[in-house]
């Protein structure tokens, strides 16, 4: 119900990793033979709430138009969804780019830093959602987004 999701083996292929989020009828997959992915979509007025900043925003971060919290949000949760660490890190103590820079890891203040170089991406998915994803690997690995309009409601 909770945790990393995992891809059942298949002999003679290798599983890839695997991350998913869902806002409403919209549904992400991420998919990444090269590392740990994770993948988070929220409503851009998910995060316009009272308080939001005293939650899940780093000291040094700022916003200052709507929309600008549920970027940073839906950064935040695809690092720490990739690092397999969820909510047990407080986001407060990471820091990343602000939410009209190109998405970054900028800091983590926080106990286990990733092992290694963090790859995370902005993802466009409708005027209504905004989306992150974040992969940990050697190199940076090729973003391929691919929409599929279901015919039923899934689920």
């Amino acid at each position: 119900e909770h945790g990393r999701p995992v891809l059942a083996p298949v002999p003679g292929i290798s599983v890839p990793h695997v991350s998913i989020s869902y806002a409403d009828d919209v549904t992400v997959v991420a998919l990444s033979g090269v590392g740990p992915v994770g993948v988070d979509v929220e409503r851009r007025d998910a995060a316009a709430f009272l308080g939001f900043d005293s939650v899940a925003s780093h000291a040094q971060e700022e916003h200052d138009e709507a929309g600008s919290q549920a970027i940073t949000w839906v950064r935040k949760e695809s690092l720490l969804k990739a690092t397999g660490q969820g909510l047990a890190v407080d986001p407060r103590r990471i820091r990343v780019a602000a939410p009209d820079q190109p998405a970054e890891l900028i800091h983590w203040d926080a106990a286990e830093p990733p092992d290694g170089p963090v790859w995370m991406q902005d993802v466009e998915i409708t005027s209504a959602h905004v989306a992150a994803v974040t992969v940990l690997a050697q190199e940076r690995p090729e973003l391929v987004v691919r929409r599929v309009e279901a015919a039923v409601p899934l689920g």
